[in-house]
């Protein structure tokens, strides 16, 4: 996948001179071009802070004068206006071509006419005051980085009658929830869900505000570019993960230190962590592995994480953690409170109520755990 400039050097000249043999007329600010008994409209000035579009026009003198419905935005229709802070879209629109309200910087808000199917590619791009969008039941398509860089989307709105998707907050999934296909907004953490199945295609894309996400040990696939120009600074990939698409992590410039947790890691392209292949954590006993794989080997620098390390000691032993045999054991001496178990993206397992002198021994599955308490009390375990 290209990096971030070249998509938008490409995406540019892809919007060149589409109406050069087609025939057009201006009313107003706006210029529509015909297509049989309808227009498409884009902008003749780019001066506008307000803009409603009708839902027909008349073009033509005397007998000859016609009204066309207008159904479409054109391609790069309101490229660059800079200055729209709203606009207006009849019902009357089915299309929204690509790259549509590209670098509208200033637009806020946009309802998607009912009849729209598809939110094609760019179409939000760089709309870094956009706050809100809505669209409808009938709209089954949305391309990836459709909202590349719209760093104050909170809020996407689609029809609770949708068959296709549904959406929380500024993101949107498929509608068994299976999937994570889209988001946007200005939240530097993230949980996904835990039943989300698969992280899509450019799902992430230049988040640039996004420094932490919690990926749960549901998620069995990340697609490329998922995460690519995100500003994350670390990220946990639990072993539920199968397959990790080629740039999947690509140019997190501020990408630090990756923990995977696989006791054999899937292969991966050598682009999946591109320019940003730093500090990578493994499991005990995994280091060769990780140092003869491809896609993990270009890490700079690769760390066994041991099978018991305490970061936080009690006095005498208020509280310990032992794991044997497939068990973990917690024994309290003088700790009376609360224990939790997380995994190492901070997605919580177990939680214990602990008396004084007590002791619970408890299974996990496979994994890299870590254990606290309200005392203080921490440790990491690796159980295979």
């Amino acid at each position: 996948m290209i990096h971030k400039k070249l998509f938008l050097a490409a995406t540019a000249l892809a919007m060149a001179a589409s109406y050069a043999n087609a025939q057009s007329f201006v009313v107003g600010s706006l210029r529509y071009t015909i297509g049989g008994d309808s227009v498409t409209v884009k902008a003749d000035t780019k001066s506008d802070e307000s803009i409603i579009i009708p839902d027909s026009v008349e073009y033509g003198e005397g007998e000859a004068a016609k009204k066309y419905a207008v159904k479409g935005i054109a391609a790069s229709g309101f490229f660059g206006c800079t200055r729209l802070r709203s606009i207006t879209l009849p019902q009357t629109i089915t299309d929204i071509g690509r790259a549509a309200f590209w670098n509208c910087k200033s637009l806020e808000s946009i309802d998607i006419p009912e009849a729209v199917t598809a939110i094609n590619p760019a179409v939000f791009t760089l709309c870094g005051s956009l706050k809100r969008i809505s669209a409808g039941k009938q709209l089954k398509s949305i391309e990836p980085a459709s909202f590349m860089s719209c760093t104050s989307l909170d809020n996407i709105e689609i029809s609770g009658d949708n068959p296709y998707f549904k959406s929380v907050g500024g993101t949107v999934y498929t509608k068994d929830g299976e999937a994570l296909l889209a988001h946007a907004g200005s939240a530097v953490k993230f949980s996904i869900p835990q039943g989300v199945k698969t992280i899509g295609n450019s799902a992430f894309w230049y988040c640039e505000n996004l420094k932490s996400v919690t990926i749960p040990t549901s998620v069995t696939t990340i697609e490329k570019d998922a995460f690519n120009g995100s500003g994350l600074t670390e990220v946990s990939i639990p072993q539920s993960v199968e397959s990790i698409g080629d740039m999947a992590f690509g140019y997190c410039n501020s990408l630090d230190t990756v923990r995977a947790e696989w006791q054999n890691p899937p292969i991966i392209t050598t682009a999946t962590f591109q320019n940003n292949a730093k500090n990578l954590i493994v499991p005990e006993g995994t280091l060769a592995t990780y140092r003869a794989t491809q896609g993990w080997n270009v890490f700079r620098n690769i760390t066994e994480l041991p099978t018991w390390i305490e970061t936080a000691k009690t006095a005498k032993n208020a509280l310990r953690a032992t794991y044997a045999d497939g068990t973990a054991t917690l024994e309290s001496a003088t700790f009376s409170g609360i224990a939790r178990i997380a995994s190492t993206a901070g997605e919580a397992v177990r939680t214990f109520r602990l008396k004084r002198g007590e002791k619970i021994t408890f299974s996990l599955p496979k994994g890299i755990y870590i254990i606290y308490a309200d005392n203080g009390y921490t440790k990491k375990i690796a159980v295979r």
